[in-house]
């Protein structure tokens, strides 16, 4: 299955509760990466791919917040094999 980026009103859904809940946002996540093998056959690991690339083309809280707070917020699963 191919995966294009996420919907840019999602993102802004996700900015939106970074911003109210980031004590929340690794476990929100998990749950992403956890779901997205049996709801969309997608591996965490390309899930992973895919929300970076997401939030670099349309959120609004920084690459270097993006990068800082995925690299504390996914789960080891979503990580890529090559870092």
């Amino acid at each position: 299955m191919w995966l294009g980026p996420l919907r840019p009103d999602v993102v802004k859904v996700f900015d939106w509760y970074v911003r109210r809940k980031s004590d929340r946002t690794a476990g929100l996540l998990s749950e992403i990466c956890l779901d997205a093998p049996t709801r969309l056959d997608v591996d965490p690991e390309t899930v992973g791919q895919l929300i970076p690339r997401s939030l670099h083309l349309d959120s609004k809280l920084g690459e270097e917040t993006v990068d800082a707070l995925l690299d504390m917020a996914l789960p080891p699963s979503a990580k890529s094999s090559e870092s």
